[in-house]
């Protein structure tokens, strides 16, 4: 495993090492420290391969342990090596703008589900609104009408009562003469009391058709009393209609209440959402001069390269140099001693 990752990060020209974990500790051990720094450099991998996209968005819908991952990654970039090629992104950078971006996509979304619930509720509590006037003028045009009903059933109610209380007497007055009259009948025929007798008989049938009268107004009064009750239940109703509107009312404020308070959180989440829009565009303005800076240490690494490929070919010819060197350095020699040998000899010829 340590030999490829080794080899992974070779070929990413990051030539990093894991000289530094102690492979005994983790084997014999299980020691968590070493295990971790190895899971550093597996995390590096992940997120540097060819499949880091994937690798990235498993790790951002990790519930638990994401921040960890996040360390992993952020560190294992931040570590000394070779510059990166100018076509590897800052993974970690990318990591948190797609959180972030994908965070103020869900808060877009919830703001336009509480808009359209927003905007619902209004529609609702409109209509609750015209409802409730609506039955305020039924309401107070049925109060009119009732209150008129029953001025002109007590009036009604005073003038029959009085009428009949007048009508009683007069019945009662005619009934006493119509006995006395009756007695004086059966004690006296004569001709003048036949006369009186005569005009009584017609004061009777008389007030026998005030008596009819009378029974007639009588039932006028129980008809009036009939309608006094269907008032009075009718009344009631009303109550119990206007008792029911106090309850619109009170479900109206609550309703009310609860747009406001509706408003108040979509308020609160486009503030978030402005404060993460801001966030991602500064991020994002970080990510462009990562980038530029990533363009100019990778120019740099260009230039470093070509100044080390001439200084190469000067250390080459530098030893090409010394190899002439020696080489006629061993020529100097070589002639040097044949010029000693040609000495010598010549000298030793002429002594003999």
């Amino acid at each position: 495993l340590v030999h490829s990752i080794e080899d992974f990060f070779a070929s990413m020209d990051k030539p990093f090492t894991l000289d530094h974990v102690d492979l005994d500790a983790i084997s014999r051990d299980h020691d968590l420290g070493e295990l971790e720094k190895m899971v550093e450099f597996i995390v590096g991998a992940c997120v540097m391969c060819a499949d880091k996209q994937k690798f990235v968005q498993q790790i951002m819908g990790m519930s638990d342990g994401k921040g960890l991952m996040m360390q992993y990654a952020q560190a294992i970039m931040q570590r000394e090596a070779a510059p990166p090629r100018q076509d590897e992104p800052s993974i970690a950078q990318a990591a948190q703008d797609a959180a972030t971006e994908e965070e103020c996509f869900v808060l877009k979304k919830r703001v336009s589900a509480l808009e359209s619930d927003l905007e619902l509720s209004r529609d609702r509590v409109g209509g609750c609104n015209r409802e409730l006037e609506e039955q305020r003028m039924a309401m107070s045009q049925v109060e009119q009408e009732n209150e008129a009903l029953r001025k002109q059933l007590e009036e009604q109610r005073a003038t029959l009562t009085k009428e009949n209380d007048s009508l009683m007497e007069q019945v009662k007055e005619k009934d006493d003469e119509l006995h006395d009259l009756m007695s004086k009948r059966r004690d006296d025929n004569d001709g003048g009391h036949k006369q009186k007798v005569v005009r009584l008989e017609n004061q009777m049938e008389k007030m026998v058709d005030e008596n009819d009268i009378l029974k007639s107004k009588v039932k006028e009064l129980s008809k009036a009393k009939e309608r006094e009750e269907k008032l009075r239940a009718k009344l009631e109703e009303m109550n119990t209609l206007k008792k029911s509107m106090q309850d619109t009312d009170k479900l109206s404020v609550e309703r009310l209440e609860a747009l406001n308070g509706v408003e108040f959180e979509r308020d609160d989440l486009k503030r978030q959402l402005a404060s993460l829009t801001k966030e991602v565009e500064r991020y994002r303005n970080e990510s462009v001069d990562a980038m530029k800076q990533l363009h100019e240490a990778n120019s740099a690494r260009e230039v470093a390269e070509e100044e080390l490929v001439k200084m190469d070919d000067f250390k080459q010819k530098m030893e090409d140099a010394v190899e002439r060197a020696k080489y006629f350095e061993e020529q100097l020699e070589e002639a040097n001693e044949a010029a000693e040998t040609v000495v010598v000899g010549g000298g030793g010829g002429g002594g003999g």
